[in-house]
């Protein structure tokens, strides 16, 4: 470390000579004439240095009595919360330890962690709070075959050893538990040591094993904030060693007495706890669960706040713990509340001053040296002719906290016969310089701008330490989420800070919680490594891929700090891989239809996916069993093998009219070998091996018998849509070539057959989407009818049904509107309408305009937890018309 000749190391030999200088100055005011006499001396007594590294001048930690804040639960009411620490900062209160249950846990911890008031009421606007309550991964980080996987089934259940697993609560918490990582990531102040945050801090939880509270002060921050709103049935309880954590609010919701554990003198309670709820609040199972937690905390709330020595209540104002509309309001409320308890504050904060002999001084006048006389105006009445020592000795407190001096004292003088209360003030030195160390990815000129404010200026170490607070702010808003001010040197004799920055480079990456699954799996999907400075896109998309891979209820991310080294610690909670799902669907094309699928998600713990598939309806029947790799070990190469059986029965048309019925039986395997196109796709080459029989039931318009059809083929898919169904953003592109050959593959008969669709979806206003589609084909003249496009219905075609357009030749345009409504016993309402236009052909040579045909028609729908509900009506220009009915996810 480079060392400085007049740099102040050792502060417990210049506090002292500090004061030694303030009592010689006081003493030569008072030798001004022999009738001056000193009727009272009033000093700061320091007892330790303040050694944050956001310190530009190394400050004393003064004696004064402690404040500790007591912040309770309530839901979407803790947001006052914001509100009370913005008004204490206001008028100067300082606060010491901070102890939060639930919400009051999580507003805590980002304040202790250096985020602003304003800061956190900024992230209570932005977070989409019903989105924190799904866990499923975004769409945008699935591969193609999740995305495919997804979306089928009305029920999904684990199973372990044969039995099946019921999940522990409505959600296990990982999207909430990722926004935590990513506030904690990008604080000010990390440590596993809660003490040694900006403000000491405790989050209080409830082992719900044995019932008994849990003061949480060390260890990963994140997870701690996650604990703390584990509410039953709601959130999965968090799992901490041999603990099992849930909601503290259900054992201690204002945590009055723990707060008076840190020593604290002042104990301010902070009230958001919510009332009972109204029977129409009551249609959850863990709205339940907490009005009953509420009910049975109501006396201990009342025993704790009677013990708090200043209440800030929010009882008496009316809304739920989930009423995210009263965000702004709350704020506002919580300030207020607070700025009328300030008087009532500072005289707790009078009192618990102690002094020998509080007299009280009627002066004549002020004087103040070292400082501005009108300093003084901002901490006292300038009019006021009577003071205590106490008083005062609150003066010198407030004066010293406000960061502009080194050290203040106060005497009460006899001068002449007059009375004078004298301020002896030690202005902290002025900043002459700062320079910057060990930045590389941000240009010390940038820095330096960005302080240029205090230079040539007195130190004010409040706005000093806001000032690198923000410098570190700057390196996290560039990704770089472990940067931090490692140390501030000040050269007292020349006046320069010295400010050396760690930028943040991993030193250990570790990953644990594995069991069945192996270890390149999880690292394979990590963009951070060893070595490199700590990038939080990278974190975020290592961690968004890893639980989009669907093996792991959880993933957590933990840094430990050693100095400038970071160790990266990655745990997962891995789920059984044995995975039963089951569907169903109605529609009027293909009536009811149901299937079950068993699966193992994680064959090997390779991440592959066997699934047995068995589906039947009125219609229909399938039978499949199905291999996918969506990574072959580190590599983007894809692999899929699809063993299957299809059997279903399908009308004929003839010029857009019924002639026949005919049963399809399908049996074969698929085989695609490729590459993934990032998340968005895949690019393959298929391989067909199929027998297919065509058995007539009724009527004519089709071809009977059996096939051997054996094609080899390239196939892209690109499917960025953000949700389905209903996407609104986002593209879905299929093309595929493929032949048919008797000679090189076996088959039967020899054709090709080419197919492109494109789908777009663009959304205005939020509620107002728009869709062009267009869909072309083209086959040789030998393709045989189970292989020509088939086309119609509510989906493809209005007016028509499944099938009614078809040929070896195809072509058809559409353009849809589709309006969301707001929402209907809370599930989202459509309203849709689509102009279809196209033609299909058998050859190409007889291609007349009259072939074509349009379609005018639209749905009105509602998107639930068991699939989209849809209702519809179609016209097609040859005066056909058809209703359309469907419920259920399409499979």
């Amino acid at each position: 470390m480079e060392q400085w000749p007049h740099v102040y190391h050792n502060n417990k030999v210049i506090y002292p000579l500090i004061t030694v200088v303030i009592l010689l100055f006081s003493a030569s005011f008072s030798a001004e004439t022999n009738s001056n006499k000193v009727l009272r001396q009033i000093s700061l007594s320091s007892i330790g240095v303040n050694r944050s590294p956001y310190s530009l001048f190394p400050g004393r930690i003064i004696e004064r009595p402690k404040i500790g804040l007591a912040l309770s639960g309530g839901g979407i009411r803790g947001v006052a919360q914001a509100g009370v620490l913005a008004a204490l900062e206001q008028y100067h209160i300082p606060i010491d330890y901070i102890v939060g249950t639930s919400i009051g846990g999580i507003i805590g911890a980002l304040f202790a962690s250096g985020y602003t008031p304003d800061e956190i009421m900024k992230m209570a606007r932005e977070i989409d709070w019903n989105s924190v309550l799904s866990d499923s991964p975004q769409r945008s980080t699935l591969f193609l075959g999740e995305k495919q996987k997804r979306g089928r089934a009305i029920f999904q259940f684990s199973l372990h050893h044969g039995k099946l697993l019921l999940p522990e609560a409505y959600t296990p918490g990982q999207k909430i538990n990722k926004l935590f990582t990513e506030l904690v990531l990008n604080s000010c102040y990390h440590a596993s040591d809660f003490s040694q945050l900006r403000v000491p801090l405790k989050i209080i939880t409830t082992d719900m094993m044995t019932g008994q509270k849990i003061a949480l002060s060390s260890g990963d921050l994140a997870l701690a904030m996650r604990a703390t709103i584990a509410i039953p049935l709601l959130f999965a309880p968090v799992e901490v060693d041999s603990l099992v954590l849930v909601d503290g609010g259900v054992i201690d919701n204002i945590p009055v007495d723990e707060t008076r554990s840190f020593g604290t003198d002042i104990v301010i309670a902070v009230d958001t706890t919510s009332p009972l709820r109204t029977p129409d609040h009551l249609t959850a199972p863990w709205e339940t669960a907490d009005q009953i937690t509420t009910i049975m905390q109501q006396e201990r709330n009342k025993e704790q706040l009677a013990k708090a020595d200043i209440n800030i209540s929010l009882a008496d104002f009316q809304s739920i713990s989930t009423n995210t509309s009263a965000i702004e309001v709350l704020y506002q409320e919580g300030y207020s509340r607070t700025c009328d308890k300030i008087a009532e504050i500072n005289t707790q904060i009078l009192q618990h001053f102690t002094v020998n002999k509080d007299t009280v001084f009627t002066i004549d006048r002020l004087r103040c040296s070292g400082m501005d006389y009108n300093y003084l105006s901002s901490f006292l009445d300038m009019t006021q002719n009577s003071f205590s020592c106490r008083q005062v000795q609150f003066i010198l407190q407030q004066i010293y906290l406000r960061g502009d001096v080194q050290d203040a004292m106060a005497s009460f003088l006899e001068v002449d016969g007059e009375i004078i209360l004298q301020f002896v003030l030690i202005a902290n030195p002025i900043l002459k310089d700062i320079i910057f160390y060990g930045q590389t990815q941000i240009h010390s000129d940038s820095l330096k701008k960005q302080c240029s404010h205090l230079i040539n200026k007195i130190i004010n170490l409040n706005q000093a330490r806001q000032t690198l607070e923000q410098l570190v702010r700057a390196y996290h808003q560039t990704g770089f989420s472990l940067a931090r001010i490692d140390r501030v040197i000040f050269n007292e004799a020349e006046n320069i800070a010295h400010v050396y920055i760690s930028e943040g480079f991993i030193s250990n990456l570790s990953i644990t919680g594995l069991q069945r699954t192996k270890p390149y799996v999880v690292s394979r999907e990590l963009e951070l490594h060893k070595g490199e400075l700590f990038r939080f896109e990278r974190a975020r998309n290592g961690l968004e891929n890893i639980f989009a891979t669907g093996l792991f209820d959880a993933i957590n991310l933990r840094v430990e700090s050693r100095s400038n080294l970071h160790d990266v610690f990655i745990h997962v909670n891995e789920k059984p891989s044995y995975v039963f799902r089951f569907g169903f669907r109605y529609d009027d094309e293909r009536s009811a239809r149901t299937f079950v699928e068993l699966s193992d998600e994680n064959v090997g713990g390779s991440a592959n996916d066997l699934t047995m598939h068995l589906q039947y309806g009125g219609r229909d029947f399938k039978s499949s069993l199905n291999y996918s790799a969506d990574r072959l070990f580190n590599t983007y190469l894809m692999s899929r093998f699809n063993l299957h059986y299809f059997a279903s029965e399908h009308y004929a048309f003839s010029d857009f009219v019924k002639v026949g019925e005919y049963l399809r039986r399908t049996s074969g395997l698929d085989i695609d070998m490729g590459r993934q196109i990032a998340r968005s796709g895949t690019l393959s080459a298929l391989l067909r091996f199929e027998e297919i029989d065509l058995d007539g039931i009724s009527g004519t318009g089709y071809n009977t018998g059996s096939l051997s059809i054996n094609t080899l083929g390239l196939k892209t898919v690109i499917d960025t849509r953000d949700q389905v169904p209903f996407p609104s953003s986002g593209k879905y592109h299929i093309f595929f070539y493929e032949v048919s050959s008797g000679l090189f593959l076996g088959a039967d008969i020899s054709f090709f057959k080419v197919m492109n669709q494109l789908a777009t979806y663009n959304t205005f206003f939020t509620r107002h989407t728009f869709c062009p589609k267009i869909i072309w084909g083209t086959s040789d003249m030998t393709t045989p009818f189970s292989e020509q496009f088939h086309f119609g219905g509510m989906n493809s075609f209005y007016g028509l049904e499944e099938g009614q357009i078809w040929g070896r030749h195809l072509m058809i345009a559409s353009l849809e509107y589709r309006y969301l409504f707001s929402t209907l016993w809370n599930f989202p309402l459509f309203f849709s309408l689509r102009y279809d236009f196209g033609a299909a052909w058998n050859k190409l040579e007889s291609v007349q305009s009259n072939d074509f045909v349009s379609g005018l028609g639209g749905y009105l729908a509602m998107k639930t937890p068991l699939g989209p509900f849809q209702i519809g009506y179609g016209r097609m220009s040859r005066d056909f018309s058809r209703f359309y009915l469907s419920a259920g996810f399409e499979f």
